[in-house]
């Protein structure tokens, strides 16, 4: 009798997990403070830079390169191909690098922006916290239309 209640068992706890993995989400709700958007890209970069200096943030471009109005952002076809990407490549603020710099992104990959934007990014967060809130109140006194935007970040495997 004890035997017959180990599979009972497994496909009871099988059932289980597998019921909790449907309501698993590869997504993550991210904050994003905006400073700027502008469909060019040498504006832009103009902003960054001042608003990098004004606020003694680094400027972190990750290494992403100008495309046109399609393509956006992209890492060189050389680090796309390195990834395992097809080129043009673009990831999107977000995944693992909550913090306060100053980054140019593309607001494409970004879910309920406008499309085809270089937006000046200057903090991410999971939470929409005191920190957040803190460094949009002194951002505002530089750029007084800074705000804070939210999208869902893909967090799963990138290959």
């Amino acid at each position: 009798m004890k035997y017959l209640f180990l599979p009972i068992l497994f496909l009871l706890l099988f059932n289980i997990s597998f019921g909790q993995e449907e309501n698993f989400s590869q997504e993550i709700k991210k904050y994003f403070l905006i400073v700027s958007s502008t469909k060019d890209y040498s504006s832009a970069l103009k902003k960054a830079n001042s608003i990098s200096e004004d606020l003694t943030l680094k400027l972190d471009l990750r290494g992403l390169l100008e495309g046109d109005n399609k393509l956006g952002l992209s890492w060189g076809k050389t680090v796309c191909e390195e990834d395992g990407w097809e080129y043009p490549c673009y990831v999107p603020r977000g995944r693992y690098d909550d913090g306060d710099y100053v980054s140019i992104e593309w607001s494409n990959g970004f879910q309920g922006f406008s499309e085809g934007y270089y937006i000046v990014v200057v903090a991410s967060n999971t939470n929409y916290d005191q920190k957040i809130k803190s460094l949009l109140k002194k951002v505002k006194e530089f750029i007084p239309s800074a705000y804070i935007k939210s999208s869902m970040i893909y967090m799963g495997c990138m290959h």
